[in-house]
């Protein structure tokens, strides 16, 4: 078969996508690999000077189809695109004219490159592409100009860059890059949109380096200044900028991180009241504060929380906030050790169910909203009274759960811990329920460590050993833990081996 008719044969069949994947009359995916290497050595192995007017009307579909991720992808396109733009560039070298290489043709690279899954080596050899598309452009060769594309496409490639701490500071260094060329008139088509900046922005969250919030807000102004000197819509602050500046504080580690995010959290909200739809918050703005402020246990954490639920119930209407938002919240009262903060916690899971059951399916109700409600009315501080109460809801919401969720072996062990917890040693109730709880995890197959500790704390020696009937913490039955999957594990590594901890409500 000839050079064209394989080309056309490959071009014809790239732009069906789904049925030509699947369908019986397809040419398969390696056959095309094949002929995308014998097509792509014809060319770069024919003598300089000696490409013909078909083959070079025939290389950027070529290097088109390279780039095509069902076919291509990876590193070796990448090198197979570079080959076919060496030996053009080597074609005009010997005086032919026709032999082009675009703009358009190196950005298709520098997107391969940067989806290449190689890493810092691939953003690496994008800067270094675009460093030459540069220096060639100063040099008069409009034919491979940058643009915004070309400055994108590196940026990826640094966002993609797993595991790169520099990875942030070498994107920032483009993005200023492109505000330098702009603002001097050396290369007006590159001036920074905001996708620009939220790569960086991204970026710089996520690197979890100590002047991470600093470097996200300072770009946030820069964006902002940007705009009211362009007052183009292109280069203003929206959601997901703001939404970065957030990620950073809640990740950091500093005094008065958390406090910080809740005022720019307060700021969007100003923003969207002022009718700046842009920069409203999300949900994605919302959980990312409620996340932190859970990870700094207080009744004014606890009290902020609601406060974000509430605004978020009342941005997103008329839909309801994620099963998430709602669980965190309810995890800050069960966390700020308040005296009837479980009233708290139980009042934000009724507005939960009341949503779902007008018809909010992601705000379904989930079994760590119920185990946050019963653990926050196990750590009540009251006296007996209020103590009797907080075990009446830590017990209601046990049993309603199963009409949204099954328990875990975690929920068994917290309700037993309430039990120990919220009734007097002798009562009537306290032996009661803690042996209902205790037989109905060993036939849901849910008895872990955290169940036996807390069920020796809920009852008496002489009923404790009655319930194990005969059996000690190192040989239950397997399906009295069958379902515990992190016990199941554990014991098929060993029983003489350390115990992990649990995790604990």
């Amino acid at each position: 078969m000839s050079f064209s008719s394989k080309l056309w044969l490959l071009l014809a069949v790239l732009p069906v996508t789904g049925a030509y994947v699947t369908s019986h009359g397809a040419v398969p995916v390696k056959r095309q690999q094949k002929w995308l290497r014998e097509m792509t050595t014809d060319i770069c192995q024919q003598p300089p000077g000696e490409l013909t007017e078909d083959m070079l009307q025939r290389t950027p579909h070529l290097m088109h189809a390279w780039s095509d991720a069902r076919i291509g992808g990876g590193k070796e396109s990448a090198l197979a695109l570079e080959s076919l733009l060496v030996r053009l560039a080597e074609e005009r070298s010997m005086g032919n004219d026709q032999a082009i290489a675009s703009t358009e043709d190196y950005n298709c690279l520098l997107e391969v490159w940067a989806h290449s899954r190689s890493g810092i080596a691939a953003a690496e050899r994008c800067e270094q592409i675009l460093t030459e598309m540069e220096d060639r452009f100063k040099l008069g060769d409009n034919t491979v100009k940058p643009d915004l594309k070309s400055f994108k496409a590196v940026l990826m490639a640094w966002k993609l860059a797993d595991g790169a701490k520099f990875a942030a500071v070498r994107a920032q260094r483009i993005l200023e890059w492109t505000i330098r060329l702009a603002s001097t008139g050396e290369n007006e088509d590159v001036l920074p949109d905001a996708d620009c900046f939220d790569i960086v922005l991204q970026l710089w969250s996520r690197s979890g380096l100590p002047d991470a919030p600093a470097k996200t807000e300072q770009l946030v102004v820069a964006m902002e200044r940007l705009y009211f000197a362009t007052k183009m819509d292109s280069v203003k602050p929206r959601t997901a900028s703001y939404n970065a500046v957030l990620a950073a504080w809640c990740k950091s580690k500093k005094g008065g991180a958390t406090t910080r995010a809740y005022q720019i959290l307060g700021f969007m909200e100003g923003r969207a009241q002022a009718g700046d739809v842009a920069a409203a918050p999300d949900e994605a703005s919302y959980t990312a504060v409620v996340s932190s402020l859970l990870k700094s246990p207080g009744a004014l954490s606890a009290r902020r929380a609601e406060d974000i639920l509430r605004q978020a119930e009342a941005r997103i209407a008329p839909q309801a906030p994620d099963t998430i938002l709602y669980n965190t919240v309810i995890g800050c009262w069960a966390r700020c050790n308040k005296g009837k903060a479980y009233r708290k916690a139980r009042s934000i899971l009724d507005r939960q169910i009341n949503n779902f059951e007008h018809g909010s399916k992601r705000s379904k109700p989930d079994v760590y909203g119920f185990t946050s409600v019963i653990a926050s009315c196990s750590m009540e501080p009251g006296g007996r009274e209020e103590r009797t109460k907080a075990f009446h809801v830590a017990l209601g919401a046990f049993q309603q759960m199963n009409r949204y969720d099954k328990p875990n072996h975690v929920t068994y062990g917290t309700m037993l811990k309430a039990c120990a917890r919220l009734l007097p040693e002798n009562d009537y109730l306290r032996h009661k329920w803690a042996k209902k709880i205790f037989r109905q995890s060993i036939r849901d197959g849910l008895v872990g460590d955290m169940v036996i500790s807390r069920m020796r704390e809920s009852v008496s020696p002489p009923i404790f050993r009655d319930l194990m009937q005969g059996h000690s913490r190192r040989n239950l039955p397997e399906a009295w833990f069958c379902n515990v999957h992190e016990k199941r594990k554990e014991r098929a590594q060993g029983g003489n081996k350390k115990r992990r901890k649990r995790a604990e409500v």
